[in-house]
């Protein structure tokens, strides 16, 4: 798969890669939302909702680590 660069920011601040990262994590949970009224099993409409909620998390821990605001991870920069 090749993620789209989201930003302006160079290669080497680790702001870039987390922005980028955070928008291929978030695609793919849309395309796992979109593809629940597709199927008919019940335990694969889990496994999809799970997995979307699952990969928004992460998008939310980059975009935040991005934002300067994952507590724990200092500054990025």
């Amino acid at each position: 798969m090749d993620i789209e660069k989201t930003n302006e920011l160079p290669e080497t601040d680790a702001r870039h890669h987390a922005m980028n990262i955070a928008k291929a994590l978030k695609d793919i949970a849309h395309h796992a939302r979109e593809d629940i009224p597709k199927i008919g099993d019940p335990g694969g409409k889990v496994l999809l909702e799970t997995t979307a909620e699952v990969l928004l998390g992460l998008a939310k821990a980059h975009d935040d680590f991005a934002e300067g605001s994952e507590a724990g991870m200092g500054q990025a920069k």
